[in-house]
């Protein structure tokens, strides 16, 4: 079993102070991580499940307006407010005969109702999950050592959000409605449950050569992780590395 807590505080970030109220702009972030684990070691398995907790007093919020009925997409105000993320985290890992097979699946316990502003500042799916299984052997009289198998990644369901790349601001920040008087409404989607499994092998022959061949997003999902940057289609991606001097 494992636990541990710690606490710190740092400053504001300088170039987000001027989005700030004046009295705000000397506030510290105080921030408290605690974790507990407990551990399973054998050689068939090793599993690991633990529950995490942060809490940020002070963490920045920034906001975009959507002023009478027109939104401008910009950035142009900034808030403090407390934070907290929790949740329970499985990892495992099974090795039976040539076989591998492993998992990290995470549950977030924030509030959900995206369409009303009633969650977290953290905007974090209900779960995450990745892993997959592989077979794993040396043949050939050990000249070809091979690594084959399904990869896959899962991502719960999301509130909206967005990200202001050009001055790097994350996106954990929320909307200001001035009025009332919004037509049509801003609706906030939320975003369905990904899922995706690529296929991929990869052999090493003689220690010299790496050969390897993946098929990306077998089932063609459509979805994204990162705002405006989509995961690419269903495609086939292979190549050679070979080294001719030690």
């Amino acid at each position: 079993m494992y636990a541990g807590v710690s606490q710190f505080d740092k400053p504001i970030i300088p170039q987000h102070k001027p989005l700030l109220p004046a009295i705000k702009q000397t506030e510290i972030q105080a921030n408290t991580l605690a974790e507990i684990k407990i551990i399973f070691n054998h050689p068939l398995a090793n599993i690991q499940l633990g529950y995490f907790f942060t809490q940020i007093k002070n963490s920045i919020v920034f906001y975009d307006e959507y002023f009478f009925s027109l939104y401008s997409g910009d950035i142009s105000s900034a808030d403090l407010k407390d934070s907290k993320l929790q949740g329970v985290n499985l990892n495992f890992k099974f090795n039976v005969w040539k076989i591998n097979i492993n998992s990290n699946s995470s549950i977030y316990f924030s509030k959900k109702d995206f369409g009303n502003f009633n969650y977290d500042v953290y905007k974090l799916p209900e779960y995450s999950s990745t892993g997959g299984i592989y077979f794993i052997d040396t043949l050939f009289n050990n000249n070809l050592k091979l690594k084959a198998g399904l990869n896959y990644s899962y991502v719960g369901s999301r509130g909206f959000y967005r990200t202001d790349f050009e001055r790097l601001i994350s996106s954990n920040h929320e909307f200001i409605i001035e009025t009332a008087d919004v037509h049509p409404p801003f609706v906030f989607p939320t975003f369905s449950p990904s899922f995706q499994v690529d296929f991929f092998l990869a052999g090493k022959i003689q220690n010299s050569a790496t050969v390897y061949f993946i098929f990306e997003n077998l089932l063609n999902a459509k979805y994204f992780i990162v705002p405006y940057y989509p995961k690419q289609a269903r495609g086939i991606r292979f190549g050679v590395a070979w080294n001719f001097l030690d």
